[in-house]
């Protein structure tokens, strides 16, 4: 891509080839930076590339940005299942406050995953799915228990202590 670079600087498909490469490298930075060229150049461009840029975004820490960014994408297409993963992802990180942030996020993050499942199945959809049903997962002598206002004994349901953190894949 670097040759392709230096013959036309402002190939927009060299600088996603070379924007690709370096997020594979994990320079996050200069892949942001190509990204973001790239939408400069091009507003009209595919969703993907917005995509690029959310995940490069999140890499860094700029939760807000990649949220705008994967949005925008979703906005540009709306069966764009990478974006719809990349706000599940944000959505189930947000590191809400209390309880009812954290079942807003997580409801919108098992709406958005659901909803990229149903357009196209793959591996990280079902993934987040399967971690998400695994985790509310209750053993049914526990809830048969509680709803009779009975006690736990065998610690069945006991406390699972905090959510796990959920990385991009």
């Amino acid at each position: 891509f670097d040759n392709a670079l230096r013959l036309d600087a402002h190939c927009a498909r060299a600088r996603l080839g070379k924007a690709a490469i370096l997020f594979g490298r994990r320079d996050h930075r200069k892949a942001l930076e190509l990204y973001a060229s790239v939408i400069r150049t091009d507003p009209r461009c595919p969703a993907s590339v917005r995509v690029g840029l959310g995940l490069c975004a999140e890499r860094l820490g700029q939760r807000a940005r990649a949220k705008a960014a994967f949005a925008r994408a979703l906005a540009l297409d709306p069966e764009c299942v990478e974006a719809m993963g990349g706000l599940a992802i944000l959505a189930l990180n947000a590191g809400a406050s209390d309880a009812a942030e954290v079942a807003a996020a997580t409801s919108r993050a098992i709406s958005l995953l659901s909803r990229a499942n149903e357009r196209r199945p793959d591996a990280m959809a079902l993934n987040h799915l399967a971690n998400h049903a695994f985790l509310r997962f209750e053993p049914l002598g526990a809830v048969a228990r509680a709803h009779a206002g009975g006690d736990d004994a065998d610690g069945a349901g006991a406390e699972r202590g905090p959510a796990p953190r959920v990385v991009a894949t």
